[in-house]
């Protein structure tokens, strides 16, 4: 079973534990709740498991990120950014109508919502790409330095 399943399904229990418990009336002789004790047990075996699938699930994300090159991630996000909005930020740069550290910014923002997965994918086909390049231009991207040809 996969983190996010077992997550989910932890998840689950325990909201139907819950919800067994909170449609129970409580001044019933053969409700659960004559022990309360044995319901917050099992309320905290549901509570344990569903932490324990979560730090798992953070622990995975954990390594992954870490499998990550940023750097070479944030030069070819950058490099699609720009290219892709080339002409927009050339017509900025010539009115001097934004700072360009706020548009770095701003445009580096954009990370933060992808996940490790999207951005493992999205450095899978850059390497896709660059299996034909020569050692040198490789060197190049790696520093940001990727201007990508335009087709006229």
């Amino acid at each position: 079973m996969d983190r996010a399943t077992r997550l989910e399904q932890a998840a689950t229990q325990a909201v139907e534990l819950i919800e067994q418990y909170s449609e129970q009336d409580p001044q019933d002789p053969n409700s659960a709740w004559k022990n309360p004790q044995e319901i917050f047990e099992k309320l905290d075996v549901a509570r344990k498991e569903v932490l324990a699938a979560w730090n798992d699930m953070q622990e995975s994300q954990t390594n992954t990120d870490e499998q990550i090159d940023e750097s070479a991630f944030r030069a070819m996000y950058l490099d699609m950014i720009t290219d892709a909005f080339a002409d927009v930020l050339d017509e900025l740069r010539k009115d001097n109508a934004v700072d360009v550290s706020v548009l770095v910014d701003c445009l580096q923002s954009g990370m933060d919502f992808l996940t490790s997965e999207e951005k493992e994918l999205f450095l899978q086909d850059d390497m896709e790409d660059e299996e034909e390049l020569t050692p040198h231009e490789k060197h190049r991207r790696g520093l940001g330095f990727h201007v990508a040809e335009v087709n006229s």
